[in-house]
């Protein structure tokens, strides 16, 4: 008998499969959990769809996955939104065709389209280099609900499906989306978030104002702390100030927004989160350019 990697019945799993297509997303099936079939070239796929019939009679007992860089009826090209962290709160896009959380809080999956065929992945990342997002396009597939992914029974959560026909059209490119969502994750994540590849996008402008960074500045300053003069990428050096530091442990940066010590869990973050350890309470602030462009509104 063949092993269930979806969290509800293969029947179940076909309709969900359907009322996806309804609005544009095209499926296959999976195996062991999201593993794609051998053969499979996303491509070859997004170019040629599968039917409907095809779709409907699929066997999705190993889960399934979304085919993305497909046209869509209304125009654009259907774009996935891999969100690994900072995605708690986090509200839906303008256009967006289907919603869900991902294996854990802070993940989420985002379907949307791009007036632009996106060829591959744009990584988003943050001031340490970490991968905190994908936004894929054409040659890529996502994997979503039910499936069931090895080692993570939670799985995924529906959290919102477009009605058929309701969906708006893209005005926005792939690139533009990126952009608009770097920005948002870098209030989420109260540090620097970047589209790889353009390390001074404005996503890595400070989320604090050049006010607010000055009083920051002011305060590390009145500490006596023997930063350094900033390196040609921004950063300073000198003792930290949140303990008692002989050697210089401590990195901040003006220019991206973001400080870091070098101790064992005395941590690391955006200038907001050192105002805070530091006593300095900074006005709340809104609507962030990129996020508003991309219907992401948000107030950190």
């Amino acid at each position: 008998m063949t092993t269930l990697n979806i969290s509800i019945s293969p029947q179940e799993a076909q309709q969900h499969a359907l009322r996806l297509l309804d609005v544009g997303i095209y499926t296959l099936s999976c195996w062991g959990g999201g593993h794609y079939l051998p053969g499979t070239h996303f491509k070859e796929l997004a170019d040629d769809p599968p039917t409907r019939d095809q779709v409907a009679g699929a066997d999705y007992r190993g889960g399934l996955a979304a085919i993305l860089g497909t046209a869509h009826s209304i125009g654009g090209y259907v774009l996935g939104l891999d969100v690994d962290a900072g995605a708690t709160a986090m509200p839906r896009p303008t256009v967006c065709l289907y919603d869900e959380r991902g294996t854990s809080q802070d993940k989420r999956h985002h379907w949307t389209l791009a007036t632009d065929r996106l060829e591959g992945q744009l990584n988003l990342r943050d001031a340490w280099g970490s991968l905190v997002a994908e936004v894929k396009g054409w040659g890529c597939g996502l994997r979503c609900y039910p499936t069931l992914p090895p080692g993570k029974p939670r799985g995924y959560t529906p959290l919102y499906l477009a009605k058929p026909g309701e969906v708006e059209a893209p005005t926005l490119t792939a690139r533009q989306i990126a952009h608009g969502l770097a920005d948002y994750l870098s209030h989420s994540l109260d540090q620097s978030v970047y589209v790889e590849g353009e390390r001074l996008h404005r996503s890595c402008i400070l989320p604090v104002s050049g006010g607010q960074a000055r009083k920051v500045a002011a305060e590390l300053d009145r500490r006596d702390l023997g930063l350094s003069e900033p390196n040609a990428e921004g950063w300073q050096s000198g003792r930290c100030p949140l303990h008692d530091d002989r050697r210089p442990s401590f990195s901040v940066n003006f220019t991206v927004g973001t400080w870091r010590c070098f101790r064992p869990g005395c941590g690391s973050g955006g200038l907001r989160s050192l105002a805070w350890r530091l006593g300095i309470r900074l006005r709340p602030q809104q609507h962030h350019h990129g996020v508003r462009a991309i219907g992401w509104e948000v107030t950190v």
